[in-house]
């Protein structure tokens, strides 16, 4: 079981890890304040936000996956439980 247990955790964090990086990738565009100086522009930033908004929806259940397997690891007593719950913290 031990195997088990030790590949759960490094596919946790590994898993994390990129969802980290994805959010911080789009975090940038969500945080854009730029409304367009013109109505074409303008256009073209709600494009962006429409695809970033869609691509949000679609990620989310990754997000939602990464937790429900964060709580099954701490909820299980495994050995990495509070690096687990520390990082899943800072996931949400």
């Amino acid at each position: 079981a031990l195997p088990i247990l030790y590949f759960s955790c490094v596919q946790y964090f590994t898993e994390a890890n990129e969802a980290d990086s994805w959010m911080n990738d789009k975090a940038g565009l969500a945080a854009n304040q730029d409304y367009g100086k013109d109505e074409s522009s303008a256009e073209k930033l709600l494009t962006r936000h429409t695809a970033l908004q869609t691509a949000v929806d679609t990620y989310s259940p990754v997000i939602q996956g990464l937790a429900k397997q964060a709580n099954k690891l701490v909820q299980s007593g495994h050995f990495a439980a509070a690096k687990i719950g520390t990082r899943q913290v800072k996931q949400n």
